[in-house]
C-alpha cells in the first residue's frame, strides 16, 4: 500500500480523488478545516497546524476524516490503516475535540484504491481525554529534545565567541579568506573563493564559518565536498577545532546504501525491516544518549543505531537535525532525489561551504539529468519467474510496454549515427514510464514484494526519476537518444543547472564556493548561481614562486597528429623526468594515446620504473599505485595516468613523493553531441559557448593535475605542458599568476635546458 501522490501529476491526481470523495458527502460536511495546537516547554513552544480532510456532524457524534488515495488493495489481512496515518487523524482529532469542548469523537481513515476503483473506510473511537493525553505526550517527546538542544546552543555560542585560531600562525592567504568568509555568512552574500593549494582551505572556511554561527548569523552550517578523502579532511579540521575547546556538535552523512545493515535485498519498510519497525519508540533514548558535543562519523552512528535498534541512516538524518556543522555529499543539498529534505524542501537560516567548487557544474548537470534504458529493462524483465502472482504480472507487462515503447525509437537512428537529439521526451515512453511506476509502487510496500530483487528496484528509480524530470522538464534541458553497446538509451540532460541551483539558493541564506581552480569567476557565476550577485576573491599562493618551474612545449597533440609527433612527445618526456631523479606523474587524455605513449617510453627508458593506470582500477588497485610514490626508485619512476581521472585530482604526494608533473593535452572532454548542444545553447545567450562547453572543463584538469605538486613550502617541482595551445593568448590568460614566468620551449634540447637550469638551483 502506498499514497499515490508521489509525482507533480499524482499531487494533481490526489487532490481531485479528495475532492470529490469531500464532494460526494452530505448535509453536516465540512471539508478542509484548519486546526493549531501550542504547548510551551521550557524554553521553546511548539506550534501545530493541520487542516483535517473532513468533518461529517451527526446526531449521533462527529467524525473527523483521513483520506488517502492509494494505489494498490487497502482491505487485505489484518490491514486497518497504515500507524503513520492513524497519527495524523490522531493530532487533527485532539486539537478538534480540544477547541470544540467534545468528550469523544471517532476517527476514520478513508483509502480510495486507485487501481480498483473501490473506496474502504476504518473507523475508531476516542475520547477527547486519551486523545489529549497522547498528543501531549507526544509533543512532551519533542519539547524535551528541543530545550536540551536550546540549552546547548547556548552553552555553545558562549564557548566560541571566547575561542581563537586553532594554530599557532594564519597561513599566507588565509587570513584574507577567513575575513571575507565572515564578512559574507554575516551579510547573507555569495562568495566565490580561489584559492591555491597550501592555503589551508578547509579551515579557513570552516572556522570563521563557526564564529560566525556562534554570533548569531547562521543556525546551522552545510560543509560539502564532491569525494570522501576531501570529507575526510573536513572531518580533521573539525575535530581539530573541538578539540580545541570549540563546543561543537557535527555530523558526517553517510549515503543510506553504504551505512544501512540489513541484507540488500530487505525492503526498506517497517514490515520487513526490524531496524525501522518501532523506530520512533527508540529514537528519542538514542537522541538524549548521543554526545552534546563531539563530531559523529560513520562509526558512531552505527555504534549507536546498533544498541538502540535503530536504522543507521534515519538516526543520523535525525542527529543532523540536532548538530552544528553537517559534512555531507553535494547531492544532499542539491540533487531532488537524495536531497535532504526536511531541510531543503522549506530551508532555513543555513549556510553552505563547498568545497571543490569546480566540480559542481557537471556534478548539478547530472544531479538534474534523467536517462531509460534498454539494458535495465531487459536485465528485470530476465530476472522474473515463469510464474507470476497477478500483480507481478501486471508489473511485468508494464515494463515490456516500457521496452517496446523505447525500441521502436531505433528507427529514428537509421542513417543518423549512434546519437540524435530530439525536440522533446517521447509522450509514449513516458506515459509508458508513468504505468510501470503506478504498478510498482504498491508493490514496494506489499510483503512479497521483497523477492523481486535488486533488479525491480533499479528499475522503478530509473523509470521514477525519469519521468519527474520529464514532468518538469525547460528550456534548459535537451533530449538525446542513444545507441549503446547496451542497447538503446533515452537520455534528457540538463545543459544548464543554474535554473534549478538557484531555487536551491533561495532556501539557504548564503554560500561559499572555494576551490584550488575556481577560474575563470565568469564561467562559475554564471553556471553555479545563474549570475546572481556575488563577490570572488582570488589568492596568490603561499608558497616561494622560485620552488615552481612550468615549461609548455610547442607540439601539436591533437588526435590527428598524435601519431606524427608521438617520438617527439616521448623525448621531451624523456629529458623532462631524467633532468633530475625521483617520482614523476605524467598525464594523457585518454587510455589509447597514454598506452602508446607508455609503450614507446619503456622502449627508450627500460631502467625508469613506470606503472600506468588501467581502465576500471579497484580501491586495491589504486592503493598499490599510490604505494609507488612511497617508494624509492634508484633511476626514477614516471607514473602514467589519466587526466581528469582518480589519480588527476584529490591526491596529496607532498614531498619528494613526486618532483615533476608533465601534461600532455589541454584537457579538452571528448566532443560529442551533448556538449555541442551546450556550446549551441550558450552561443545562442551570446555566451562563449565553446569555452564553457570545452576549454574551461579542459584546463581545470590541467589545473588539477599541476596541483597534485608543490604541497607545502619545502616543496619544489617542475611541470610540463605539452601542447601548442599552450602558447595561445587565452590559455595564457586563464593560467594562475603564481605559474608565471611560463618558458615555452619548441623541442626537447629546450625543455631540457630550462628544466635543469631550474634544478641546478637548489
Amino acid at each position: 500500500l502506498t499514497v499515490a501522490a508521489a509525482s507533480p501529476a499524482r499531487a494533481v491526481e490526489g487532490t481531485r480523488i479528495h475532492k470529490g470523495i469531500q464532494s460526494s458527502r452530505g448535509e453536516g460536511y465540512s471539508a478542509e478545516v484548519s486546526v493549531t495546537f501550542s504547548i510551551e516547554g521550557r524554553l521553546t513552544t511548539l506550534q501545530l497546524f493541520g487542516r483535517i480532510d473532513g468533518i461529517i456532524r451527526e446526531d449521533n457524534g462527529i467524525t473527523i476524516e483521513e483520506i488517502k488515495s492509494v494505489r494498490g488493495h487497502a482491505q487485505r489481512a489484518g490491514f486497518d490503516g497504515a500507524e503513520v496515518h492513524w497519527a495524523q487523524a490522531k493530532c487533527y482529532a485532539a486539537m478538534y475535540a480540544r477547541d470544540n469542548d467534545l468528550p469523544g469523537i471517532t476517527v476514520c481513515l478513508v483509502y480510495y484504491d486507485i487501481t480498483h476503483d473501490k473506496t474502504y473506510r476504518y473507523p475508531r473511537q476516542y475520547t477527547a481525554d486519551e486523545l489529549l493525553q497522547w498528543l501531549q505526550a507526544l509533543c512532551q517527546r519533542y519539547l524535551y529534545i528541543a530545550d536540551k538542544e536550546e540549552d546547548r546552543l547556548a552553552e555553545s555560542s558562549r564557548a566560541i565567541r571566547e575561542m581563537g585560531f586553532p594554530y599557532g600562525s594564519i597561513r599566507s592567504g588565509q587570513k584574507e579568506m577567513i575575513e571575507a568568509v565572515y564578512d559574507h555568512v554575516q551579510s547573507g552574500d555569495f562568495l566565490y573563493v580561489s584559492a591555491p593549494t597550501g592555503i589551508g582551505k578547509t579551515m579557513g572556511a570552516l572556522f570563521p564559518a563557526i564564529k560566525a554561527m556562534a554570533d548569531g548569523h547562521c543556525r546551522k552550517l552545510f560543509y560539502l565536498t564532491a569525494r570522501n578523502p576531501v570529507k575526510l579532511i573536513a572531518e580533521e579540521a573539525l575535530k581539530t577545532l573541538i578539540s580545541r575547546g570549540f563546543l561543537l556538535r557535527g555530523i558526517t552523512m553517510t549515503a543510506k546504501d553504504k551505512i544501512c545493515p540489513m541484507p540488500e535485498d530487505t525492503p526498506c519498510h517497517p514490515e520487513f525491516c526490524t531496524r525501522a519497525a518501532g523506530f520512533y519508540d527508540r529514537l528519542f533514548p538514542a537522541l538524549d544518549e548521543a554526545p552534546m558535543f563531539g563530531h559523529m562519523g560513520k562509526a558512531a552512528v552505527e555504534a549507536l543505531a546498533k544498541k538502540h535498534g535503530l536504522c543507521p541512516h534515519e538516526l543520523s538524518l535525525f542527529l543532523a537535525e540536532v548538530s552544528d556543522v553537517i559534512i555531507c555529499d553535494y547531492n544532499n543539498v542539491f540533487d531532488p532525489r537524495v536531497r535532504i529534505k526536511r531541510f531543503f524542501d522549506r530551508g532555513g537560516d543555513y549556510e553552505l561551504l563547498v568545497d571543490e567548487a569546480h566540480n559542481m557544474v557537471d556534478r548539478t548537470r547530472d544531479m538534474f539529468s534523467a536517462n531509460l534504458n534498454e539494458y535495465e529493462t531487459r536485465i528485470f524483465l530476465n530476472s522474473l519467474p515463469l510464474t507470476l502472482e497477478p500483480g507481478k504480472v501486471d508489473l511485468m507487462n508494464a515494463a515490456q510496454s516500457m521496452l517496446d515503447e523505447l525500441t521502436q525509437l531505433r528507427p529514428m537512428l537509421e542513417g543518423k549515427g549512434e546519437e540524435i537529439e530530439l525536440e522533446k521526451a517521447p509522450e509514449a515512453v513516458v506515459k509508458a514510464a508513468e504505468e510501470y511506476i503506478a504498478c510498482a509502487e504498491p508493490l514496494l510496500m506489499m510483503q512479497y514484494a521483497g523477492d523481486l530483487g535488486e533488479e525491480f528496484l533499479n528499475l522503478y528509480f530509473m523509470a521514477k526519476v525519469f519521468y519527474d524530470v520529464s514532468d518538469n522538464m525547460d528550456e534548459c534541458f535537451r533530449v538525446l537518444l542513444k545507441n549503446t553497446p547496451n542497447g538503446l538509451e533515452l537520455h534528457i540532460r540538463c545543459i544548464d543547472p543554474s535554473r534549478r541551483l538557484k531555487e536551491v539558493f533561495k532556501k539557504v541564506r548564503s554560500a561559499v564556493f572555494y576551490s584550488a581552480t575556481l577560474t575563470p569567476f565568469s564561467y562559475y557565476s554564471r553556471l553555479i548561481s545563474a549570475g546572481s550577485e556575488a563577490s570572488y576573491l582570488m589568492l596568490p599562493s603561499p608558497f616561494p614562486r622560485e620552488n615552481l618551474k612550468v615549461t609548455a612545449l610547442n607540439l601539436e597533440t591533437t588526435y590527428a597528429q598524435r601519431d606524427k609527433t608521438l617520438a617527439r612527445l616521448v623525448d621531451a618526456l624523456s629529458v623532462f623526468v631524467k633532468a633530475r631523479t625521483g617520482n614523476y606523474l605524467v598525464f594523457f587524455p585518454s587510455y589509447q594515446y597514454m598506452t602508446k605513449a607508455h609503450n614507446l617510453f619503456k622502449e627508450k627508458n627500460p631502467h625508469i620504473f613506470s606503472p600506468v593506470q588501467s581502465s576500471g582500477m579497484s580501491e586495491r588497485d589504486r592503493a598499490e599505485f599510490l604505494s609507488y610514490f612511497d617508494g624509492e626508485h634508484s633511476s626514477g619512476m614516471a607514473a602514467f595516468a589519466v587526466m581528469g581521472g582518480i589519480f588527476g585530482e584529490g591526491i596529496d604526494l607532498a614531498g619528494e613523493k613526486v618532483i615533476g608533473v608533465a601534461i600532455v593535452g589541454v584537457g579538452i572532454p571528448q566532443i560529442c553531441l551533448e556538449r555541442n548542444l551546450i556550446q549551441q545553447y550558450h552561443d545562442d545567450m551570446d555566451e562563449p559557448g565553446y569555452d564553457y562547453s570545452y576549454t574551461i572543463p579542459g584546463f581545470n584538469r590541467v589545473m588539477q593535475a599541476v596541483g597534485r605538486l608543490i604541497r607545502n613550502d619545502s616543496d619544489r617541482g617542475a611541470v610540463l605542458l605539452v601542447d601548442r595551445r599552450f602558447g595561445w593568448q587565452k590559455y595564457q590568460d586563464m593560467m594562475p599568476e603564481w605559474w608565471q614566468p611560463v618558458t615555452l620551449c619548441h623541442n626537447a634540447g629546450e625543455v631540457q635546458k630550462a628544466v635543469s637550469d631550474f634544478w641546478e638551483q637548489f
